[in-house]
Formats: C-alpha cells, structure tokens, sequence
C-alpha cells in the first residue's frame, strides 16, 4: 500500500487539475476581494481554509468541498439577519505535499502563512488527522476558532478550538459500545485491522480502530487488536480463531485487489495466496461474528441488489454463507429533501468550478459537514457579536472582533438546523453521527440491506420495519465460549464426542472390518488355487521302471542293486548317511523310490492335499519340484508383473522403494509429532519467549521491569490438615486444588511462576510487557481464584473448605533463567518480597493489597477497595494496606462471606 489509487469512475486526470485549479483560485480570490472592496461600509471576516488542493481520494479534498463552502458563505452574505455590518471572504492554501498527499509539515506551514497574510476569524479544515493536530495546536494557542468536517481521530479533544461538524471516531466508538451492550457482549471484543506506516499514508484504520478500541476498554470489556498482513494472512486467521469471537475489521478497499475490503479474504483466504482463510481453517462461522467498518459504503455501492461477497469465482456459494456472519457498518445517509437538493448543486458547481464530476455517494457527507461548519460558526458569531458588550473598537463603523472561545463554545452542547437534518453538537464539540448496520435479509440470493440505524442523539439502536439479523446458529454467539477459545476448559475435555467425531469413528471401524475380512477372503481363494493346481502330482505315465544296467552305470559307485527282482534295488543318499532298500523307478532323468499303497481309490482331502503341498519342499534335493513346476508357481504367484524374471525382480524392488518412502515418512511425522510433545512440555515449564532463546542455544540474559503485579497465595491451616491425612491425599487435594486455578489463570494475561507446597505463585507484565493491565489482570485473577476455593470440596474432607489467604503487590522485579539442569525463570527484586508479606500478613477469605497495586486498580475505575489502615511488615514498616472487595459490573467477581461450613 505505497499509493493511494484513484477510483476508476473518476474522469479528471490529477496530473492536469493543479493546472485548472490554479486559474479558478485566482479568479474566485480576486471575486471575493473586489466585493469586499465595492462594499466599503463592510467589514471583512476572512475564513481561512487549508485543505488537500488535487488529490481527489480524500473526501475533504478542495474541488469536493469548495462548491459547498462558496455556496455557504454566498448564503451568509446574502442573509440580513446575519452579520448586519460584516461580510465573509474564504481565502484557501494546500495542506499537500509534492507527491500529492496530506502533510504534517505543509498544513501548520500554510497556517502560519494565512495567519500573517490575512489574520483569519476562522480555520476551515483540515481534513487528515496528521495534518490537522499541528494546526489544531497553533489555532488553540492563537484563541482561533478551527471548524472541520475531516479530523476524526480522538485525539482532538485536548484542543479547545476545534468543532467537528462532521463523523468523527469518538461517535464509532459510541455506536460499537451499544452494539456491544444490545446483543449481551460485555467480556470480549476482537479489532482487526492494516496498518501502513508510510509517511504518505494518513492510518485510517487505525485510527477508527482506535475510537473503538479507547471506548470498550473504559467499559472494562477485554479489547484484543490485530495487524492483519496479507503476507501472513494465516496467522491472522490463527489469531482471530484463538482469542475472538466477535470481530470489528478495519481494511481498505484498494488493499485487497479492489474485492469486498478482504472479508471475502479472511473468510475464504485470498486467491492469489498460498494461506489459510476461517472457513478452510476448520472454525464453525456460526460461534463468530464480523462487524465490517466501510464507513463510507464503498463496497455497497453499484446498480442491482447488493451482494458484498460476490467475486464471480467458484468461491461464490461459500462466501454467500459465510457472510451470514458478516454485518456491515456505514454512516447513515441523509434522506431529507434539504440534502438531496444540496447534492445536486454540490455537483453542478464542482463541474462548473473544477470540471470535477462529483458521484452519489457517502463522500457527500464531508462537504455537507462543511456547509453546516460554516452556516453554524456564522450563527455563534452573530449571537457573540449582539451579547458583546460596546467598548473601543478597531475604528468608526467597526466591530470589534470577540475572542474566539467565546464563539467556539457557542457552537459546542447545541443544535442547529442544518441541510443534513438536525445538526446536534455534544459537549466536546464532535456532531452526533448516525450509523447504519447492513445484513443479510434474503437467504437465497444474499442480498444485503440495512436492518438497523443507530441515531447518536439518543444513542439506541432502531430496527427497519420488518428487518431482523441473521444469525448461523439461530442467535447471537457468544463473546466468550462456553469452553475457552481454545476448548480447554476442564468441565469440557470430560464431555462426550460430536456427532461428527462419532460418525467418523464407526466409519473407520468398518473400513478395518472391511479390509480384514477381504484380505482373509483373498488368502483363501489362493490357498484353495494352489491346492486344486495340484503340481505335487506325478503321472504314471512319466515313471519308467529301472533297467539294472543302465542304472549302474549311471549311479556309478553311489549305486548298488539288489538282484531280487527286476525293480529292486539299494539307494544311497546324496549325503551317503544311510542306505535305503525299495522299488525304484526313472522319473524325468532322476531315480525315485516307488512305494505301492494297498488302496484301490485314494480319497485326496483337504489334509493330504495339504500333506503333499508341504513334501514338495522336502529337504532332499531329489524330492524337490523340477524347474517346470516352479516355473508354472511362479508364473501363478507373480500374475500381474510380467513372466521375464528381470523384469519380476525390478518390480519388486521397486515396490519394496514405495514401501520404503512410506516407511520413512511414517518414521519422520513421529518424530515431529514427539517434538511437538516436548516443545509444548517446555512451553508449560518456561515461557515462549525464553524457551525460543534456549533452543536456539542463546543465553538468556536477566531483564528488568518497570512494573509488574505479583500474587501469592497459601492455604491456612494445610499443615494441621497435612499432619491429619496420608502423603496420597495431600498430593491428590494439591493436584486438584492447582488443576483448578491452572484453567482458571489460562483466561487471564499472567504466568504462573511456581507452586511450593500450598503457596501459588502468579505475576503478570513480563516476560511481555502489557502497560499497566497487569494490575487489572492480577486482580481479576484473585477474585476469580476466591471464588473457585469457595466451591473446592475435598475428596476425603467433603465437609470442610479451603480457606485461601491471597497477597497482591506491584513494583519492579529483575526476572532472568536460573541454572542449566531444570532451569527455572525466577523473579528477583523487593517487590516479590512484599507480596508474599501481604499474603502472610493478610487475612483467610480475603485479598490483602499493597498500596501500590491500589494505585494502578484505581485507574480503571472498575475495582471495590476498602482501606485496611497501617500493617506492620516484617523487614518492611509501617504499610497502608486495602482489601479487594471485587468489581463493579455485571457478572463480575466479587468477595462473599462464606458461612455454615467448616472451613480450614
């Protein structure tokens, strides 16, 4: 995001409007002073407006906003009944810079410039946040009213001369807070956003996310940002996944390839990517919801039914359902008949002044905001001029003029009718803005709608007649999951398993079953094969019956025959270990001992046939098939691979290959998978980034802490009940007793330092520094850890209680890795020392708190305390010490006075 790119509907080159523009300037700054001349018996009140002069991206930029501020001061000056005695003349300088952008160091330049040159009543402008903070300064130390419709970031409530007329991100984060409120969201909200550092850019996002995220965290909401990077776009759907469920997105439209500002890209993944997206992550769309910030309804104008979510891809029917969980929040757009009347002379005029074509859309807001500031700051100095009391004027016929405050705090906590309806400004001089939330009110074809209107005057939320959300899962889902963002919760690992799970169980089950009984069935049919090939078999045809001679000469001196009978003769063994003496016959070349059965019929059953399958692999060579039965075996078992040999033997090899590349990689996924183990071990032992520095081999070097919160806690009288059990329950209540709060702390930003017998041990602000939240978090923690002792039960104690004594003190430590064998991440420093004095010096039942830890709850507003007075401190003096009663709010920890039982 190095440039801003123009809209394709826009005509006008930006490279030839500095060239048209510069003429017109000239000719409209010598109208103005030839009518303040002609009018001698009028005193000028010059507006001095600074304001981008070419780039039209910007909706405050000079050729939008020049028509409206020219028609305004036209109306001024023609109205009897508004400064009698004065007339208005607009004076103009650029706030851009060469390359075309809004400038820090330009805007405060031109002002300085303007207020040498003409001494201007008022600023018009500017409209960028980086350009308008200097020349909101220099106006405040000039006492100069600084009337703007641009200038929405926060900050600008320091300044005592600025009135904003238009849409500001204070008001966005007034809507988000009762948008939380209305649907029940008071734990947890998510901000997502880009963010583009460049010197030319202005950080729109950021900004608005900024209004949101400043005004949800003063309702002790849990507010979580996110830089969303393209590049990295998974880690952002791991983010989204793991810590949120309702999901405010700050993106630009260009950034995404001009698709619907990226939530197309978050919910589906990016095309051009090689990342993940929530729906392809394996998240359920129906547990989360995306409030989409296009404040100026870029991605919702166009002809035919609005569909945010149409690409023109095959990704199109899944992103229709996965926006069901998007809705879609712009500013309202103004129906009265005043405003479209307004936008159709803003049109006309900007294409008789500039040869600029100015388009319906939100934009349009911007320069009827300045309109407003102009008819507004008109009025307030009217009504200063006729209360200011008479007294030496600047000379005969002149007004005097008032101090600029005056006329600025007449147009803040008031209303005015204005051409955008009913212009009410609060106390801080920001416009109350109203907003209206998009949805999906057709299921079919996806077509969104506005469905509801937040007015800021009342701040409530309206439904559009016959309107209603869309919500996957029936109802809105829940800011908090029942079982932790990561479904780790304790309460829930016991449950049984989803249907989904189940399914694919017995489908795995079956498959198995399947298999088996099909590779049984296959060894059988070849069994059977083999079998009914009978190669065993010898014909009686191929025997021929000795011949005494030949037989002689052929066995040589390993043959001897006896001269019986014609068939009888001796065989000696190959191994010649014994003699054997029987009829023997010429079997194809080989001698062969023939041996008559007494049977007329032989019966071959499964058992001979088994019989003579195993002979035929006797340990007597002689017995053994010839080469022409091996041949048919081999030809019968290696059926499929070829009858060469060679060709048998490479097929094998390149079987045993594959077998031997699964092997491998089987071998390989264990072994990730037992690092895995290990690592996520070490995780649970140091924290993340320690464990990092160690496995890289790096030497982890001590580090210092500003500030940090440090909890101890113990249970009073352990050691009676300790002395009163066996080893094996004191272990199993300590293991259920840490069980407990170890689920319990992984909601909260801590780390678990060490257990020692009964004292738990918890800091928060380190190893990752989180400001001053430590305070909140440790806090949080205590209450929600004194509650769940209330409700421990002791297995072999059913009628007795934990009576936990908890100590809580912020200050500085120095926390560094100890040792090389079970290394060990302590903390080092005074204030470990005092917390586990507030934890010994404290009471059963209650949470003893340092007055340091006292001063940083204090800043959020939201903590009970009640002052305990001064404590002895062993080593330590005299201390004020508080009790923490719990915190204001719905659904928050508070401490309860627990009785009926015995305790310990």
């Amino acid at each position: 995001m190095k440039s801003l790119r123009p809209l394709p509907s826009r005509p006008l080159s930006l490279r030839l409007l500095p060239m048209r523009l510069l003429p017109l300037l000239l000719l409209q700054s010598a109208a103005c002073s030839g009518s303040a001349g002609n009018s001698s018996s009028l005193q000028v009140v010059t507006l001095a407006a600074i304001l981008p002069l070419t780039n039209t991206e910007y909706a405050w930029a000079w050729p939008r906003v020049a028509p409206a501020l020219h028609l305004a001061v036209r109306q001024v000056n023609s109205d009897p009944e508004l400064l009698s005695s004065l007339v208005l003349r607009l004076v103009h300088r650029s706030s851009e810079n060469r390359a075309g952008f809004c400038s820090d160091s330009m805007a405060p330049l031109m002002a300085v410039d303007l207020k040498q040159a003409f001494d201007p009543w008022a600023f018009i402008g500017p409209g960028c946040d980086y350009s308008s903070s200097p020349v909101a300064r220099f106006t405040t130390h000039w006492g100069v009213p600084m009337v703007t419709a641009g200038a929405r970031a926060t900050g600008f409530s320091v300044y005592g001369a600025v009135t904003n007329t238009g849409p500001t991100h204070q008001k966005l984060g007034e809507m988000g807070e009762v948008l939380m409120e209305a649907f029940g969201w008071r734990h947890r909200a998510m901000l997502v956003y880009t963010d583009n550092k460049d010197a030319n850019n202005d950080r729109p996002c950021y900004f608005a996310a900024e209004g949101l995220y400043l005004r949800l965290g003063r309702q002790n909401l849990t507010v979580r940002e996110h830089v969303m990077e393209l590049e990295h776009l998974r880690a952002s759907v791991r983010e989204i996944r793991d810590h949120g469920r309702v999901v405010f997105v700050f993106l630009l439209q260009w950034c995404l390839c001009f698709f619907f500002s990226g939530v197309c890209v978050l919910l589906l993944g990016h095309p051009a990517l090689s990342s993940g997206s929530v729906l392809k992550d394996g998240a359920e769309l129906e547990d989360f919801v995306f409030f989409f910030l296009d404040l100026f309804a870029e991605g919702l104008e166009g002809p035919g039914p609005v569909r945010p979510w149409f690409r023109g891809d095959e990704d199109d029917q899944a992103a229709k359902l996965a926006f069901r969980s998007v809705k879609v929040l712009s500013y309202m757009q103004p129906q009265n008949p005043e405003y479209l009347e307004f936008v159709e002379t803003l049109k006309t005029d900007a294409k008789e002044m500039f040869n600029f074509t100015i388009n319906d859309s939100l934009y349009n807001i911007i320069a009827a905001g300045f309109y407003d500031g102009v008819k507004m700051y008109a009025q307030a100095l009217n009504e200063t001029l006729s209360e200011q009391r008479p007294g030496p004027g600047p000379g005969p016929g002149r007004v005097q003029r008032p101090r600029g405050d005056l006329v600025t705090r007449r147009m803040w906590n008031r209303t005015f009718p204005a051409v955008t309806g009913l212009l009410q400004m609060d106390e801080s001089g920001d416009r109350q803005m109203d907003f209206s939330v998009w949805d999906t009110v057709n299921l079919e074809t996806g077509e969104f709608e506005v469905v509801c209107v937040y007015k800021g005057s009342t701040k409530q939320l309206i439904m559009q007649e016959g309107r209603s959300f869309q919500w996957p899962g029936g109802s809105p889902p829940a800011d908090f999951p029942e079982c932790g963002f990561k479904n780790n919760k304790p309460s829930c690992l016991a449950r049984t398993v989803t249907m989904h799970q189940m399914v694919a169980i017995v489908i795995c089950f079956v498959f198995v079953i399947i298999v088996t009984v099909t590779v049984f069935i296959y060894r059988k049919l070849k069994l059977e094969s083999e079998l009914a090939a009978q190669l065993w078999r010898v014909s009686w045809d191929d025997v021929q019956m000795s011949n005494l001679d030949k037989v002689l000469r052929r066995a040589c001196s390993r043959l001897t025959m006896s001269l019986k009978g014609s068939n009888c003769g001796s065989l000696l063994t190959m191994e010649g270990n014994f003699q054997i003496y029987t009829k023997t016959g010429y079997y194809k070349g080989n001698l062969s001992a023939i041996k008559y059965i007494n049977k007329k019929r032989l019966e071959l059953t499964r058992t001979v046939l088994f019989e003579l399958k195993h002979r035929c692999w006797n340990q007597e060579p002689a017995e053994r098939p010839d080469f022409s039965s091996i041949k048919i075996l081999l030809r019968k078992q290696h059926r499929g691979y070829g009858s060469n040999i060679l060709d048998n033997l490479l097929s094998r090899m390149e079987q045993y290959a594959n077998n031997l590349e699964e092997l491998v990689e089987e071998r390989t996924q264990a072994y990730h998978e037992e690092k895995r183990k290990a690592e996520t071990l070490l995780y649970q032992i140091l924290p993340h980034s320690v464990a990092e520095q160690l496995k890289r081999g790096q030497t982890v070097e001590a580090e210092a802490f500003d500030s940090v919160t440090i909890y101890f806690s113990d249970i009073i009288g352990f050691t009676a009940l300790s002395a009163e059990s066996t080893p094996l329950q004191v272990v199993a209540l300590l293991n259920d007793l840490y069980t407990c709060f170890d689920a319990i702390i992984d909601n909260f930003d801590v780390y678990k330092v060490e257990t020692i017998g009964d004292a738990y041990m918890v800091v928060s602000g380190l190893p990752v520094r989180n400001g001053k939240q430590h305070g909140r978090e440790i806090g949080r923690m205590a209450l929600a850890l004194l509650e769940a002792g209330h409700s421990f039960s002791i297995k072999h104690r059913a009628n007795q209680k934990l009576r936990l004594r908890i100590g809580i003190h912020s200050g500085p430590v120095c926390a560094g890795v100890v040792g090389l064998k079970m290394p060990r991440y302590c903390l080092f420093g005074d204030t470990v020392n005092t917390a586990s004095r507030m934890e010994s010096n404290g009471e059963a039942l209650k949470i003893h708190v340092s007055q340091a830890t006292q001063e940083v709850l204090q800043e959020f507003g939201c903590f009970r305390l009640q002052l305990r007075g001064e404590v002895e401190m062993k080593g330590k003096g005299s201390m004020r010490t508080y009790w923490l009663l719990g915190e204001e709010g719905g659904g928050q920890h508070s401490v309860t006075a627990w009785g009926g039982v015995n305790t310990l």
